[in-house]
């Protein structure tokens, strides 16, 4: 592939630069702008999609709702990035792509739940309508952390992960009711992590702090020291705060070394320090 710098090859395999990404992006957007599409059309459209798609799932045709599941996604892909390209981007258009989604998810679930019910398992019927609900919990916090200055993002079954889920579930529905029990405990999971993470925040707390340790015996194992060494973590012991608001104590910081970057330049301010204190 020619790089345009003197006709030089780009090897192949190497990263896309994020610049070059970006643009794109927009390049897509600006193509889908020149075809006279507009954002609020494709979310509407996306909404319609999902209203479609529930009475196709309710009469069993689960291979089309897969495919209006898959067309839905994509309009709820395409609307931001054609509102940018367009210069239409405002907190009117997020305002009603988030409640578009709301909607988007009662119709799916809600003809999940309609095939479960005319068909043979009117119990598990529940579990979709459990999922959305949680997952409507799951957004709430978000705004409502969010509102008071706090945040919470993450988790292992945000909304993309829930479709994600919900299409697997189509695409192997036979044992669509074990997938609908795996996504129920995760999306659970990731309601009770985020509250528990701005409950910590408000409390003044770190919001999370993870923990990577090696110990001694694994240390000996060439295969995870390079793991260990390819990931950027410190052999020893190294810590990641979420947020940059989140920073470790003092304390922690004089009890473990951060990282290999962090411990250096600490070791080197310690020096300058003592040097200081001396001459004084």
């Amino acid at each position: 592939m020619i790089d345009g710098r003197r006709g030089r090859t780009r090897p192949e395999g190497l990263p896309t630069s994020p610049l070059r990404q970006q643009v794109t992006k927009f390049d897509l957007g600006r193509r889908l702008v020149s075809l006279g599409l507009n954002a609020n059309v494709l979310t509407s459209t996306g909404v319609i999609l999902s209203a479609v798609f529930c009475v196709v799932v309710g009469k069993g045709q689960l291979w089309l709702g897969l495919v209006l599941l898959i067309a839905g996604g994509l309009m709820d892909a395409l609307d931001g990035l054609v509102a940018k390209s367009a210069g239409t981007a405002s907190a009117r258009g997020a305002f009603f792509d988030s409640v578009a989604d709301r909607f988007s998810d009662a119709f799916m679930y809600s003809g999940i739940a309609w095939y479960l019910l005319v068909g043979h398992h009117p119990r598990e019927a529940a579990l979709p309508i459990a999922i959305m609900a949680i997952g409507s919990a799951i957004s709430y916090e978000r705004a409502k952390a969010e509102s008071l200055g706090f945040i919470a993002k993450g988790g292992l079954m945000e909304r993309t992960e829930r479709l994600i889920a919900l299409g697997l579930a189509l695409l192997f529905h036979v044992v669509m009711i074990q997938i609908l029990w795996v996504t129920l405990a995760l999306t659970i999971g990731t309601a009770v992590g985020r509250f528990i993470r701005v409950w910590r925040q408000a409390s003044g707390l770190p919001a999370r702090i993870w923990i990577w340790k090696e110990s001694a015996a694994a240390s000996q194992i060439s295969g995870l020291r390079s793991w260990w060494q390819g990931m950027g973590i410190d052999r020893r012991i190294a810590i990641r705060v979420d947020d940059a608001s989140d920073q470790p104590t003092s304390k922690f910081r004089q009890m473990f070394s951060i990282d290999r970057s962090e411990s250096r330049a600490g070791t080197e301010d310690e020096a300058v320090r003592t040097k200081t204190l001396k001459k004084n």
